[in-house]
Order: C-alpha cells, then structure tokens, then sequence
C-alpha cells in the first residue's frame, strides 16, 4: 500500500514538476497578489505619448475558464505601475493590466489588455495565474474521551 502511495505521489508530482517546466506556467496560491508591470512611455507604434496626455492603468481578473471580455472584474484603477489584489472570489484566475491614455482628464483611448497567460506579455515568458479558496472554519470544541 505505501508503494503504490508513493508512486502515485511521484507520478503526481513528476506531472506537475515536468507541466510547469513544459508548458512554463506558474500557480500561485494567495488570497493577495502584488501584480508588477513597466510603465507604458510609447504609443504602441514606437513614438512618445504626447506632451500632456497621463497615461493610467486599469488592472482586471479573469477565471481561468473565462471570456477575457465578457467576464473580466475590473478591480484596481491606477497611475502607479503596480497593483495589490485581494482576493474575494475562490478559483483560478488570470491577472491583466491594459494602459489608458487621457488628456485633461477626458480617456482618448486604451491598450488591449495584457493577460499573465500570455507568455509574450509576461518577464521571460512565464505564464502566471492565482489561485484562491477560502480556508474552512477551525474544528472547535475538542474533547479527549
């Protein structure tokens, strides 16, 4: 029995191990996330956002099984180019952050969105998603008989 529990511990874990180096995504189990991007200094042509115009980044979660449209959460605004997430939703998730140019306070237009499954938008290639569930209650009222 302890043969056959530890080859089935190994064939899981040689699945996952060789899974994450194969396929280069990367689960990471948190209830919050700091999600880091490089600032957005470039129109997506190569020349310089204009004098004037802000660019802001809008930071989204999708499901893992999700539309990256119709059923991404918009969950932090920001100028800065970081943002923590705390989760209240249990599952997988991908992360996105799109930039937003603005001039005199009034949106001109905005980026696609940048998906963390996306090994071209993500450092060196390695994909990322979150996953979150809630932890259950403590066992309460113990008594030794």
């Amino acid at each position: 029995m302890i043969k056959k529990c530890l080859a089935t511990a190994f064939v899981l874990f040689v699945f996952i191990f060789w899974h994450n180096v194969i396929f280069g995504m990367d689960w990471i189990t948190a209830n919050q996330v700091t999600l880091t991007w490089r600032a957005v200094t470039t129109m997506e042509d190569g020349s310089a956002i204009p004098e004037g115009d802000v660019v802001t980044y809008e930071v989204f979660l999708v499901p893992k099984t999700g539309d990256k449209i119709a059923d991404r959460i918009l969950k932090v605004e920001t100028i800065e180019t970081e943002a923590t997430l705390t989760f209240d939703l249990e599952g997988l998730f991908f992360l996105g952050v799109r930039a937003v140019r603005s001039k005199a306070g009034t949106r001109l237009i905005s980026s696609k969105v940048s998906w963390t499954d996306n090994p071209g938008a993500v450092m060196d290639g390695l994909t990322q998603g979150v996953i979150f569930f809630r932890v259950p209650a403590n066992p309460l009222d113990l008594e030794i008989n």
